[in-house]
């Protein structure tokens, strides 16, 4: 395991993740019953990640404005350090994925950087302090029908639906909008992060306009805010490498009333 740490509004943020140069191969999940090659990747970091946080240093930023002091569920949070540097910025992030991923990433990365049990009236119940923010971890499958995946903390209360470079895979399309559609309430809205690898020819990997065409059939407005680089002291590996950022909505009717689909 590698050791990740950043300071973001006063918190140092610190996390763990997978070191690929010094990989033994061996998954110890890999037979397990929710797990995936997608979900093996839960364990990295990924430009749109970087993208979304080199955002959240800035106070003013779209994304600091639309996260702080909401309720954001993370979809794919992996190895959480999105989730968390929201929640130093003041967001009360529930971040999900499969459980493997959660039982082995999210946490302990959560506890690492959690303090005293958060009392903000936002936070998620159970979440615990982290910066101005909160944290919470929870396992949410997208392949499972999403009311089974609400006893513990019902993600349906989001504000804020937060989804960083996770559904990379054309395999994913489908069942990544479901849970989003299903997460959508009349206020939410969804934040995704994309950087493309898609190419005309491609059969594996998913363009975000294959992504974004699907939330335009279910009626949802789709705002773009821009390609964004990453800070190259955090990935230098990434240099050059932009992530376009989208906001998904559902479209309000002339006369103010929402649109439900």
């Amino acid at each position: 395991m590698l050791q990740v740490a950043l300071h973001l509004h006063g918190t140092t943020i610190t996390v763990q993740r997978r070191d690929p140069e010094n990989d033994d191969g061996q998954d110890p999940n890999f037979f397990d019953q929710d797990y995936s090659v997608a979900a093996s990747t839960g364990g990295l970091l990924w430009e749109g990640s970087w993208a979304a946080i080199e955002l959240l240093r800035h106070t003013e930023s779209f994304l600091s404005r639309s996260l702080r002091g909401k309720r954001v569920v993370e979809l794919g949070a992996g190895v959480g350090l999105l989730g968390l540097c929201a929640a130093a910025g003041g967001a009360h992030v529930l971040l999900t994925d499969v459980p493997a991923v959660v039982s082995d990433m999210l946490l302990p990365n959560i506890a690492a950087n959690a303090s005293a049990p958060a009392e903000a009236a936002a936070a998620w119940p159970g979440a615990r302090s982290v910066g101005s923010g909160s944290a919470l971890a929870q396992p949410l499958d997208w392949q499972r029908a999403l009311a089974e995946q609400c006893a513990l903390v019902d993600p349906r209360g989001a504000d804020v639906i937060l989804a960083a470079e996770c559904v990379w895979l054309n395999e994913l399309v489908d069942p990544f909008v479901s849970t989003v559609v299903g997460l959508m309430q009349l206020h939410t809205v969804c934040i995704l992060a994309f950087r493309e690898r898609a190419v005309e020819t491609s059969q594996v990997f998913a363009s975000a306009r294959s992504v974004l065409d699907r939330f335009r059939a279910f009626g949802f407005t789709v705002l773009a805010h821009g390609d964004f680089p990453v800070n190259v002291e955090d990935a230098p590996e990434s240099v050059g490498l932009l992530t376009g950022i989208w906001e998904i909505s559902r479209p309000q009717l002339e006369n103010g009333g929402p649109v439900t689909s």
